[in-house]
């Protein structure tokens, strides 16, 4: 994608939502949002997939939930414990956003400016983060000095050669975190992978099929461009058109899809585990 591509992508005026729709290929957006109307003070849980400007949005996402509405009191982030896609969020990654954007020298000054960049909104934002840390509203899963490659039974599964349908059996205790979530928000093409066995469904399976004993355990929120091969939830006569097109939508970035699925089985449960 072009620089002007991503720029598109960032407006979010009513207008621009409206052009860009033709490129998210399942839309669950309406539905997550009636869902998270019905919350009051709930637990969100972000599974982290890029560092830098990403992880940057993640937090603004999470800050948006906590300050300015009724429905979520308790966040928590999932780092990766090795940077498995080159810039995945790792656990020291968390407080170096924070220091960056509280550096002054961290924002270049505009060519032809002489003056100090307008950072009094970003500062009070990220202090008020700080402080969200400070008392719990804000959570890593592990803590934030933990070496790369360490064993942390809270992070290391995210980086193992299990897809994620087989959490409850290789991450018990994980596992039974995040069914005390309100809702679990996995971020990024990899994690989608890993949702959906990394297997070349048939574009049109249904999201709730290709993600197995996941479905309905939690409220679970998949945000992902496409950048692989796997895709479900599309409509077969939309994918078909795709793919008699010249356009590489699989891969290209440009599409999108939108997953949301409430849960649906009651906590506490016990399912048959899903093992090697």
């Amino acid at each position: 994608m072009s620089a002007t591509d991503i720029e598109h992508l960032q407006v979010v005026g009513k207008d621009a939502q409206v052009a860009r729709q033709q490129f998210i290929l399942k839309d669950d957006q309406e539905q997550l949002w009636r869902y998270l109307s019905f919350l009051e003070a709930g637990r969100v849980d972000f599974v982290l997939d890029n560092s830098g400007f990403e992880l940057f949005t993640d937090l603004v996402f999470a800050d948006f939930l906590v300050t300015y509405t009724p429905y979520v009191a308790t966040v928590y982030f999932h780092p990766k414990l090795i940077p498995w896609f080159v810039s995945d969020v790792t656990p020291p990654d968390f407080q170096h956003v924070f220091t960056s954007l509280l550096d002054p020298s961290f924002f270049p000054t505009p060519v032809g400016d002489t003056s100090t960049p307008p950072l009094e909104h970003i500062t009070r934002m990220v202090t008020r983060w700080e402080q969200y840390v400070e008392q719990g509203i804000f959570n890593l899963s592990v803590p934030s000095d933990t070496p790369l490659g360490s064993h942390a039974p809270a992070a290391e599964f995210w980086t193992s050669p299990w897809p994620y349908w087989s959490m409850e059996f290789h991450a018990p205790e994980l596992f039974e975190s995040l069914k005390k979530s309100d809702l679990v928000i996995f971020k990024g093409d990899l994690n989608y992978r890993k949702l959906v066995g990394d297997v070349r469904w048939p574009t049109w399976t249904p999201f709730e099929a290709a993600i197995g004993p996941l479905a309905g355990s939690f409220p679970l929120l998949s945000l992902r461009t496409n950048k692989a091969d796997v895709v479900v939830g599309v409509d077969k006569e939309v994918a078909e058109k795709l793919d008699s097109s010249s356009e590489e939508w699989r891969v290209n970035g440009r599409y999108a899809l939108i997953s949301f699925l409430p849960r649906s089985k009651p906590v506490g449960l016990g399912r048959p585990h899903l093992g090697e």
